[in-house]
């Protein structure tokens, strides 16, 4: 018990130091559903972190590696991270399936290395490792039992992957990584080197409008699949996807001009979204 403990409150600060903009939405939750949530967000903000802290990737490489190990200690054994003992209460207590925890390291180590996306189908299977299986891990959480949370759990994580790929766009350059697919830019007449060189123009803001609209598409196709047995369940779920629709509308409202102004919402807005979203019929 003093390990959990010590695990739940190391998870409780991770997520609070974070800024994430899951952080007021998971206070919806219930007390114990609330310290799991927070587990599963150290354990990907954690893994996250490995392969984006610019370190060779050789190095990143063998830390992902010694995560699988502390998983696989959180499934059969003892792990040591506070974040594991944590994560380890909370798979045991919501039956957790290890594939789901999995995929997400698995799309973690996709970014060692760079990558591009030939077809949105090949950037949607990224989205689904990296997004939605965290998803899927989340509505075990949150309680749902209808199947039809699963389709939202997928739809979901794919418009908020598709939205952080917009936000973090001149970030995501920077590092020698670009997730827009290759059909997109080869359709709107936008070039690699022309990203690279932060070319502000018509075709670019084609390019990211339709990229926008997509994100839009899977908020909507996620909304449709929220079935009145597991409403409730996905409050805080819902509380998200409002945070991420005002990010969407910043993006608009900035024409898109991701080189120029940072698509952040302050604390005040992300709590007002959240509640908005919640409480949303």
């Amino acid at each position: 018990m003093p390990l959990l403990d010590a695990g739940v409150a190391y998870c409780r600060a991770a997520a609070r130091a974070s800024g994430s903009h899951f952080y007021y939405a998971l206070w919806l939750l219930p007390p114990v559903r609330r310290e799991a949530m927070f587990a599963v967000y150290s354990f990907c903000r954690a893994v996250d972190d490995v392969v984006d802290n610019g370190r060779p990737a050789a190095a990143a490489q063998a830390e992902l590696e010694r995560w699988r190990q502390e998983l696989a200690a959180c499934y059969g054994g003892s792990p040591a991270h506070p974040v594991m003992q944590a994560l380890r209460s909370a798979v045991a207590r919501y039956q957790i399936p290890r594939r789901y925890l999995e995929e997400i390291l698995t799309g973690m180590a996709w970014d060692l290395a760079p990558r591009r996306y030939a077809t949105f189908s090949a950037l949607e299977q990224y989205c689904d490792h990296v997004a939605g299986a965290v998803g899927l891990v989340a509505i075990r959480v949150f309680g749902c039992r209808r199947p039809e949370s699963e389709t939202f759990a997928r739809h979901l994580g794919t418009a908020f992957q598709l939205t952080n790929i917009l936000r973090d766009l001149d970030e995501d350059l920077t590092r020698g990584r670009l997730y827009l697919p290759q059909e997109d830019l080869a359709r709107f007449g936008v070039s690699e080197d022309q990203l690279t060189r932060r070319v502000y123009d018509p075709a670019f803001v084609n390019l990211m409008a339709f990229q926008c609209a997509r994100a839009r598409a899977y908020l909507g196709r996620a909304r449709a699949a929220v079935t009145p047995q597991d409403r409730w369940a996905l409050t805080p779920a819902l509380a998200m996807a409002a945070v991420y629709e005002r990010l969407l509308d910043r993006l608009e409202a900035l024409r898109y001009d991701v080189f120029s102004h940072p698509i952040r919402l302050s604390p005040a807005q992300q709590l007002w979204c959240a509640l908005a979203g919640a409480l949303r019929p």
